[in-house]
């Protein structure tokens, strides 16, 4: 943090999960002091409250954790990663409006983007609970041109989620095996595996179903 002040990563260069199961208390202490300094050495760096909010996220302090994605958001609005973080924890945390308003900013915020990491965050935002946003055309949209882009195993599954969501379950069916049958390009198909069982289930295929759980 001394050597490169404004890359505060380091707060989390240790799994902020791990550091929370760490039955050593004095060095969770000392992880929190450390996102503390590196919030006095950046001054206020966007990135410095969402390496934060990551650190209490972990611990399970989600209203911190939100409270500092916000900021963070708000000092640099085109952190798509952050964006996502700060979906994913208002998920967790069970706050059904906040979190289809998270991913409502996002759609609007990042449906001209043309890089697929970007949409792909976007559309894996939208699926991570049901009823994420009101008309699914525009997130199934952005899966589509991620697809295109880049059409490896963990883009077409984020397709499948997307279609499952919009409950279009046969393509659902068809998209997400094909994303299983491919080598998954983020080491596991759990994920594949979660939304198969549910589209099948939601089709009526309770034996299918059961295959992936």
């Amino acid at each position: 943090l001394r050597l490169e002040p404004n890359d505060p990563s380091c707060v989390y260069w240790i799994d902020p999960g791990s550091v929370a199961k760490c039955p050593d208390e004095e060095f969770r202490k000392a992880i929190f002091r450390l996102a503390e300094r590196a919030m006095e050495v950046t001054g206020d760096l966007a990135y410095a409250h969402a390496a934060r909010g990551t650190l209490y996220a972990g611990h399970g302090q989600f209203g911190r954790a939100l409270e500092d994605y916000a900021k963070s958001i708000e000092l640099d609005p085109d952190d798509w990663v952050v964006h996502y973080w700060h979906a994913l924890v208002q998920r967790s945390a069970g706050h059904r409006e906040p979190y289809r308003n998270a991913c409502s900013a996002m759609l609007t915020g990042f449906q001209e983007s043309e890089s697929p990491n970007q949409t792909h965050l976007v559309v894996w935002s939208c699926v991570l609970a049901p009823n994420a946003v009101d008309d699914y055309s525009s997130t199934l949209k952005l899966a589509e041109q991620a697809v295109s882009a880049d059409p490896k195993a963990s883009r077409q599954r984020c397709l499948g989620a997307v279609l499952f969501r919009a409950g279009r379950f046969d393509e659902a069916i068809t998209t997400l095996g094909v994303a299983a049958s491919g080598e998954s390009d983020e080491g596991s198909l759990a994920y594949t595996w979660y939304f198969l069982a549910m589209a099948h289930h939601a089709s009526g295929h309770t034996d299918k179903a059961k295959q992936f759980l």
